[in-house]
């Protein structure tokens, strides 16, 4: 179960019985259940691409980019404020909160903790209590009372640095008091990047110390099954990486090493060509499936594949894939597992010759036109 609090801060002067009536008319301006008066905006068809493009076939915009709609955009947010000044706590019960629900709560709402003059950060409701970050003892810490105020304890023992960003799960508290930001930098395709040069953020003096770079030849010399890569970063941390490749394996084998070597050291010339040969290959499928009627896709900048957009064919990528692979002999592979941000893509490689990717190109807008055909005629 997800736990959300609302904080709202009220005008210092308001008196305690209209406290419920002031919170839900600040409240209701963000309530998601309002309707406003029609008002475009950017249709869910342009996508992400660079310049995004509308899709021609939607039926929302029909083409234009825009489409209309009566949602309340101030009732999907993540964090607002009002007012200013010290934070106080109020609790009573969550249906109060709608505008006109007064009478529903004779109760209303009641402060708690009036007598600590001190920011409060981060209420939650945590196993029956209140739990929040206060400073009033001269550093943030984590603590909890009672609903009505009372048993306040003290829970984290910070002398130096604030605790901050307090969440819960309804039993368990997480926050984050100092630390360090690390920068994992995955440079696999560092030389098969097509579209600009790549900048590897270990080679900016500022960010050097905290960027640990991660790379292999698997992708830019063809050697995949050999298993050689390698981990850049501060020493205090390779140190706990040696012991712990010490414990998964022995090393690379002597002639994976030997061939490493000049890969590491030197500009060959079979790699050029790789990365020549992909970048060739990405512009040719792109183009081609440029006019795959409801697809859409955006030219890669550098790897080894390319990724179309399918949801607006009215087919899920497995159902698409599957398809294709049945009626034109074109194996794809549906991206849904690569997480939310790919669902509805296909992941179409690029280790095919040319003339092979050319001819599996116009297969797939054969199937496209299809699909599109009946997708209209339904």
């Amino acid at each position: 179960m997800s736990w959300f609090t609302t904080l709202v801060l009220v005008p210092g002067d308001t008196p305690a019985d209209a406290m419920q009536e002031t919170v839900a008319a600040l409240l209701a301006p963000y309530d998601r259940d309002r309707t406003v008066a029609a008002y475009p905006e950017d249709c869910v068809c342009r996508g992400t691409g660079h310049p995004a493009q509308p899709d021609p076939h939607c039926d929302g915009c029909h083409g234009t980019g825009r489409a209309w709609t009566t949602v309340n955009p101030h009732g999907h947010w993540e964090s607002w404020t009002v007012g200013g000044g010290t934070c106080e706590h109020w609790l009573g019960p969550t249906h109060a909160l709608r505008a006109g629900a007064a009478a529903a709560d004779p109760a209303g709402f009641r402060r708690v903790l009036a007598g600590l003059p001190a920011q409060f950060r981060c209420p939650m409701l945590v196993s029956g209590r209140l739990a929040f970050i206060s400073d009033h003892e001269g550093i943030g810490n984590v603590y909890s009372c009672a609903l009505d105020g009372s048993d306040l304890r003290r829970h984290t023992d910070h002398a130096e640095f604030y605790a901050r960003n307090a969440s819960t799960d309804g039993t368990r508290v997480i926050y984050q008091c100092a630390g360090d930001l690390w920068l994992l930098s995955d440079e696999v395709y560092e030389d098969l990047a097509y579209a600009r040069p790549h900048v590897s953020p270990w080679s900016l003096p500022e960010a050097a110390g905290r960027t640990v770079v991660v790379s292999s030849l698997s992708k830019s010399h063809a050697m995949p099954g050999y298993r050689f890569g390698w981990i850049a970063g501060p020493e205090t941390l390779t140190q706990h990486l040696f012991h712990l490749l010490l414990c998964m394996l022995y090393g690379g084998p002597p002639f994976v090493q030997d061939g490493a070597l000049p890969a590491l050291t030197e500009t060959l010339p079979e790699a050029m060509a790789i990365h020549t040969a992909y970048c060739r290959r990405a512009r040719l499928l792109a183009g081609l499936l440029a006019a795959a009627p409801r697809c859409r896709l955006t030219p890669p900048e550098g790897g080894m594949f390319v990724f179309m957009d399918v949801r607006a064919t009215g087919l899920s990528a497995s159902d698409f894939a599957a398809a294709l692979l049945e009626q034109e002999a074109v194996a794809v592979l549906p991206a849904d597992g690569f997480g939310s941000s790919a669902t509805g893509h296909l992941r179409i490689a690029l280790t095919e010759d040319d003339a092979t990717l050319a001819e599996a190109g116009h297969r797939i807008v054969r199937f496209a036109a299809r699909v599109a055909t009946a997708l209209n005629d339904a």
